[in-house]
């Protein structure tokens, strides 16, 4: 074994077995030449074995929003103003991100951004995981966590996998980034707000939502809504019936009890008031000022759509603008 495999340079199994069954046979040759190759010869601690045994991942699971953040620093080229690190901070529930452009990776500058900007802005997050950094690891970091009642949760080394959210959220800023021109590509830190908001606009796979709608619990609204007039204003996206008070005589009891004409409300008038600024939702006709108590939620009511015209509509519309002849004279007719 030694002469065939040693001093052949620790080929593999087959080239191995090839080399002794050409010389020599015993029972169990393959099994054996095998067994010294993979096990007990000392090169097995120079090759790379041929099929890496793997745990199986295992999902961490989270039941809202900032129970658990995930953080990591991702380093670019140098842009303009000395900027060459992204803190990328993914919370793990509703996959909404927000990244800082810093130009360190310092724990100070971490510190700073999460304790000031991000926590002050969505709120202080459960938990934090990240690696084992030393802009995370060091006694800064754990002063602030402990003062703030946040839990904090590390990978093991070498085991990005462990932090994979944030790690593939780092690969999609990158993808986004290659996408800018030379000239934005110098400055992309002026891009990096914009192209995250994209993101978090977009509906994600996993979800099913975009983790801006998970979040904050309503569509967000994009320059192109507004361009093509998609976006109503604040408050109107409830379409909504109004009562029928309208007097027409006689007991009315056959009358329908809701208006025909779909309303959608405008705004609230107050924070603290039950009354409702409405407006036809074809846009015709005056705004109405009503109370909650005459108004009734209709949004899975299909849209109005303007009925098609009949011959017969269309005659009596053709005859009421065609201007009347004059009626001939009796005394020319004898």
């Amino acid at each position: 074994m030694e002469e065939l495999h040693n001093n052949m340079g620790h080929q593999g199994t087959d080239r191995t077995v090839s080399l002794v069954r050409d010389r020599f046979f015993w029972p169990y040759m393959q099994s054996d030449i095998e067994h010294y190759v993979t096990k007990t010869c000392c090169c097995v601690k120079q090759k790379k074995p041929a099929h890496e045994t793997r745990a199986p991942l295992t999902n961490i699971v989270t039941t809202q929003p900032f129970e658990l953040v995930c953080i990591d620093f991702l380093h670019l080229d140098r842009c303009k103003g000395g900027y060459e690190y992204i803190l990328v901070i993914v919370d793990h529930f509703t996959r909404f991100t927000q990244a800082y452009a810093t130009t360190s990776k310092s724990g100070k500058t971490a510190a700073n951004l999460i304790f000031n900007d991000f926590a002050l802005k969505f709120g202080f997050p459960s938990r934090i995981h990240h690696d084992q950094g030393g802009e995370f690891e060091n006694q800064l970091f754990h002063q602030l966590k402990k003062l703030s009642g946040i839990a904090g949760s590390r990978t093991t080394p070498y085991h990005p996998m462990g932090n994979g959210q944030v790690e593939r959220m780092n690969r999609t800023v990158l993808q986004m980034l290659k996408t800018l021109t030379e000239t934005q590509k110098s400055n992309w830190k002026e891009s990096l707000n914009k192209l995250v908001y994209a993101y978090n606009c977009t509906r994600c796979e996993v979800t099913g939502y975009s983790p801006f709608y998970l979040l904050f619990g309503r569509s967000p609204r994009l320059p192109v809504d507004m361009l093509f007039g998609l976006c109503t204003e604040a408050g109107s996206s409830e379409r909504v019936l109004i009562k029928n008070l309208t007097p027409r005589g006689g007991p009315g009891k056959l009358r329908n009890y809701w208006e025909d004409t779909i309303h959608t409300v405008v705004r609230q008038m107050g924070s603290d008031l039950p009354i409702y600024e409405l407006r036809p939702e074809k846009g015709r006709g005056r705004s109405r000022v009503l109370h909650r108590n005459l108004l009734m939620s209709c949004d899975h009511l299909p849209f109005e759509t303007q009925p098609e015209m009949t011959k017969d509509d269309k005659s009596q519309k053709k005859r009421r603008h065609q201007p009347e002849s004059e009626p001939l004279d009796s005394d020319e007719d004898s």
